[in-house]
């Protein structure tokens, strides 16, 4: 499973872009500023790029151009080489937008190249230009991942409650209670995009 996409300046070390595909609870600048300073670190030490960084049941794949790298937070298991072929395809996106070496501005979660990663998330191929294909997944797989959608949203639920009935008697930071409300409102979308 891919959890998450980072799209970094090699630059400046801030996230240009990021595409969570399931409940992200860490800061994207920070995970961006941690993944820029190893992969700096790497090639001054060893002279070489990352390319895998292991950690625990999670690795992160990395692949890059001449301005960014494109970083994809995938479980252990995850099928290297579908990794690879989505990376590439995430990266060849942003080379027909924005150049080959150009340089790729902050962009939010809506953006419309977002409709196109989704759609590399089921094929390792780009649609042609103009076509939007539809991403239709089997009933049963549907309901899996619908069920798997509701078990993440539920989990978040239940921990946002508990936070803040904790939280009654001291003050909890707002933007915290917005990230929680916003993670709950973006699984929700996802269960019924899901289920149409």
């Amino acid at each position: 499973m891919i959890y998450d996409l980072y799209v970094i300046s090699k630059e400046s070390g801030i996230c240009s872009y990021h595409k969570g595909f399931g409940t992200t609870l860490v800061n994207s600048d920070l995970v961006a500023g941690l993944l820029t300073a190893m992969f700096s670190f790497m090639k001054e030490v060893r002279g070489d790029d990352i390319k895998v960084m292991v950690s625990g049941t999670s690795r992160f794949v990395f692949n890059e151009s001449s301005k960014s790298m494109f970083v994809a937070l995938v479980d252990v298991n995850h099928d290297g080489n579908d990794v690879s072929r989505f990376l590439d395809g995430v990266r060849k996106l942003f080379a027909e937008r924005y150049g080959e070496d150009g340089s790729i501005p902050t962009l939010s979660e809506d953006d419309p190249i977002s409709r196109e990663i989704n759609y590399l998330m089921s094929t390792p191929a780009k649609p042609p230009d103009g076509v939007k294909v539809p991403v239709t997944l089997g009933r049963r797989l549907t309901k899996l991942v619908a069920s798997e959608l509701s078990t993440q949203r539920d989990a978040l639920t239940t921990l946002f409650k508990k936070v803040t009935e904790e939280g009654k008697h001291q003050k909890i930071d707002e933007e915290l209670q917005k990230k929680y409300r916003r993670e709950i409102e973006n699984l929700d979308r996802q269960i019924e995009e899901v289920q149409k």
